[in-house]
């Protein structure tokens, strides 16, 4: 995701990979860069946090099944050597 840079007029652009577009004086692109940086970086950890998420949910999920199956098996006295 490397911002690419430009000038118009006054102003200086960034346009990123994911289409986020600023302009803003030169002398307040640093800060602009820095913040576009920040906010590209929270993306990417929020990205790999979902990820991570759903890994999680999909665990959740078997497990559930799994105490379901159990409950079941209990509920209808079948041995636990018994498919």
């Amino acid at each position: 995701m490397n911002p690419s840079w430009g000038r118009e007029r006054s102003q200086i652009g960034i346009q990123t990979q994911t289409g986020i577009q600023i302009s803003a004086e030169p002398d307040l692109m640093a800060g602009v860069q820095q913040i576009v940086t920040g906010l590209l970086a929270t993306e990417t950890a929020l990205t790999i946090a979902s990820s991570s998420l759903t890994q999680q949910l999909d665990q959740l999920s078997l497990i559930i099944i799994a105490l379901d199956l159990n409950s079941y098996r209990l509920r209808h006295q079948i041995p636990l050597w018994l498919p």
